[in-house]
């Protein structure tokens, strides 16, 4: 099972998932007023934008996440949810051009 193979890639991964978890739970006032599937939900997508390296077209595509398949209402999601967003997604360089431009 391909999925069992432990590398340095999903060692990574979880590691920034559970900074994340710390990050926003310990951090972030505004995620206290979010009900717990709109958590749910902007962390799947945070997880997804990293589990794809920040490259739009792939954390659209379904495997990470399932709330948005197509670029302007992924674009218009973060951008509303901008103050809740990790450090992380919001100082990418790719993150900052997408959520800037239009699509």
């Amino acid at each position: 099972n391909p999925m069992s193979i432990i590398t340095s890639e999903k060692v990574k991964n979880v590691i920034k998932y559970w900074e994340s978890q710390i990050t926003t739970s310990s951090l972030n006032p505004s995620l206290i007023n979010k009900n717990d599937s709109e958590k749910a939900k902007l962390n799947d997508i945070q997880n997804a934008l990293r589990y794809s390296d920040f490259i739009i077209k792939t954390a659209l595509n379904g495997d990470y996440q399932s709330y948005y398949r197509s670029r302007p209402p992924l674009k218009k999601y973060l951008n509303k949810n901008k103050d809740l967003l990790d450090h992380d997604i919001l100082n990418d360089s790719r993150m900052i051009k997408f959520m800037k431009n239009n699509v």
